[in-house]
């Protein structure tokens, strides 16, 4: 994967009085700038993909996050000029930049969530009453 890594320079969170019912949680990733930047310990230019990430629960509240992503491809010149042009992602790499922002922010939006009393912008499995559930075997089980 052509991502460096991902960094946070902000983090804003809220919550506002909850009436009861059912609250509608929307997540969403937005580009707000890409250049070219020298990564200095590998002596490269690469990507810097500039970012926001909003989880907001209809009136009840709402987590943003911001910062940067470092991403490098072998096409980096058209995908600079591409955004430029057009002020939206290349094929070439929105995929993988959606990706990776949503598991870097959503994990990071679940504990703000839980911090603030507010429902996980995520679902999570959850065992049913009345199916049949087998723990795993632990490593002392399996060395016998």
């Amino acid at each position: 994967m052509p991502i460096i890594g991902i960094s946070l320079n902000f983090i804003e969170a809220k919550k506002n009085d909850v009436k009861a019912g059912e609250i509608k949680i929307n997540s969403s990733p937005r580009i707000i700038s890409i250049e070219e930047t020298d990564l200095k310990p590998l002596d490269k230019k690469v990507l810097k993909i500039g970012f926001e990430f909003n989880t907001s629960y209809d009136s009840a509240g709402e987590i943003k996050l911001g910062g940067d992503m470092l991403f490098m491809h072998e096409k980096q010149k058209e995908i600079l000029e591409h955004w430029k042009n057009a002020k939206v992602l290349s094929q070439d790499i929105a995929v993988d930049v959606f990706n990776a922002l949503f598991s870097k922010c959503l994990l990071k939006a679940s504990m703000i969530a839980e911090e603030l009393q507010l429902p996980l912008p995520l679902n999570l499995p959850r065992v049913k009453p009345g199916a049949d559930y087998i723990a795993p075997a632990t490593d002392e089980k399996k060395k016998k």
